[in-house]
């Protein structure tokens, strides 16, 4: 069964190009480039059946830092797969950790669909395994985004990009003036969670009674408190997208592993006062007013290839909010599906940065 489950994971490198990417930094910036693949996959077996139930967790732990750190941008890998064995009488943990520079939300479905694919097919002895057909591949979006980017279409773009990020709201009030490292060191985090019922209530009833997106009822939520906070009309956010928008004809991305994300700004306008019910509405006007759902604002400043465009919208004003809406992995993985999500989920993808 380990053996069925290395050769899996082998063929998964092998269809999905962006697994072997590898990164060099050069004098001219970082260099990202495709690799050979490897003669075995980068499986490690770890036995736990000899601890007791309580160790399993600090075990599995322990060792799901060191595969963390083992991961190398410029050597490789920037996947590595972990089989912890429990013992006959416990189920074996499954851990998959990749860098987020070669795997984004929307390819962990596509991913452990085709690795229980590919073991199913292995485990049977088939030879020759199959995998549905592949989409665009990571190299020829990248080369054909590059080129899209300095077309006159998307130029066209920078009247709006510079006049509603020039319309920003003032900086977010500090508790203390001055204070404030701004350092990974002084970062906190808060956690808050919503009910079944309120879950619900977002996910479905919202969507439905306003014909809108739940991105866009998360937005409108932030815009209220902050303004409402700050005194201020308008906020700046920076929005995160998943960055597989449909601009290219003939690009197909449904089934391309990778990182796509998309940054752009958004300058929200509402008034400090307006009801919930005001505040989604004008959110969800200007939310739509976005040329290509935003992906246009990196393509402009970081590939247009124009010097003075992309000072230009560099000197526009930063926001001090990013937004980012995940979306729904409760379907993750399929009802039928051989693997189980463990608690917690053990899937795994490593900060962004090197």
């Amino acid at each position: 069964e380990v053996a069925c489950l290395e050769r899996a994971v082998w063929h998964l490198l092998r269809h999905h190009d962006a697994l072997r990417l590898r990164f060099r930094h050069s004098p001219t910036g970082w260099q990202q480039e495709s690799a050979e693949l490897p003669e075995s996959a980068p499986l490690t077996r770890i036995d736990l059946s000899t601890l007791a139930g309580a160790e399993h967790e600090d075990a599995f732990a322990t060792a799901a830092a060191e595969l963390h750190r083992s991961l190398d941008l410029q050597d490789g890998p920037l996947l590595r797969v972990a089989l912890f064995e429990r013992g006959e009488q416990r189920p074996a943990w499954l851990l998959i950790v990749i860098h987020h520079l070669v795997v984004d939300g929307v390819s962990w479905p596509i991913l452990l669909q085709d690795l229980e694919s590919l073991y199913e097919q292995v485990r049977q002895g088939v030879v020759e395994v199959v995998l549905p057909p592949k989409t665009t591949s990571f190299q020829s979006w990248a080369t054909q985004l590059n080129r899209y980017a300095q077309s006159d279409t998307l130029r066209q773009e920078l009247d709006y990009w510079s006049t509603q990020v020039r319309a920003a709201s003032a900086p977010l009030p500090r508790d203390v003036a001055g204070s404030g490292d701004n350092t990974v060191a002084s970062a906190c985090t808060l956690r808050v969670a919503l009910s079944g019922t309120e879950t619900r209530q977002l996910l479905q009833d919202v969507p439905a009674a306003y014909r809108t997106q739940v991105n866009e009822a998360l937005l409108a939520a932030l815009g209220q408190v902050c303004t409402r906070w700050t005194g201020h009309h308008t906020l700046l956010v920076t929005v995160e997208g998943h960055g597989r928008e449909e601009i290219i004809d003939g690009v197909d991305l449904s089934r391309t592993v990778g990182w796509f994300t998309s940054l752009f700004p958004l300058t929200m306008h509402l008034d400090p006062g307006a009801s919930l019910d005001t505040a989604l509405q004008a959110v969800k006007a200007q939310w739509r007013r976005l040329p290509r759902r935003g992906i246009g604002y990196g393509l402009l400043r970081y590939l247009s290839g124009d010097t003075d465009m992309a000072r230009t919208l560099q000197a526009l004003p930063h926001a001090d909010v990013l937004f980012n809406y995940l979306g729904q992995y409760d379907h993750l993985l399929a009802p039928t599906s051989r693997f189980t999500p463990a608690a917690p989920l053990l899937l795994s993808c490593s900060p962004r940065n090197p």
